[in-house]
């Protein structure tokens, strides 16, 4: 009788043993499941992150390629405003010379 208690008592004890076991597992597989959830909103966060600063790097490089070609534009233009300038300094020098002359010539024709 004392063997047949003794027996029961064990297969008791094994019984709550592999519960326990079973519940650890069960906890531990609950736990790997909630980590890798993690895992994942974490890794969708940074990729997000990335994309989003990838997107900022080529809306920044754009707006700088745009900035060189307006530089590019507005340096053609200021060397076409030179070119004009430098023309019609050349120009007036050309009608100043040229009343002067004429100026000249009329003193001398008053004289």
């Amino acid at each position: 009788a004392n063997k047949l208690q003794y027996e029961q008592g064990e297969k008791e004890m094994l019984r709550l043993a592999k519960q326990e076991l079973e519940s650890q597992v069960s906890a531990l597989a609950s736990d790997k499941e909630f980590v890798l959830s993690e895992q994942d909103i974490v890794m969708a966060d940074k990729e997000n992150m990335i994309a989003t600063s990838l997107e900022k790097i080529e809306n920044m490089l754009e707006e700088r390629k745009q900035q060189a070609f307006n530089v590019a534009e507005l340096q053609t233009l200021v060397e076409s405003l030179q070119r004009q300038l430098a023309a019609k300094e050349v120009e007036h020098g050309n009608v100043v010379e040229t009343l002067t002359g004429q100026m000249s010539r009329q003193q001398e024709d008053a004289t």
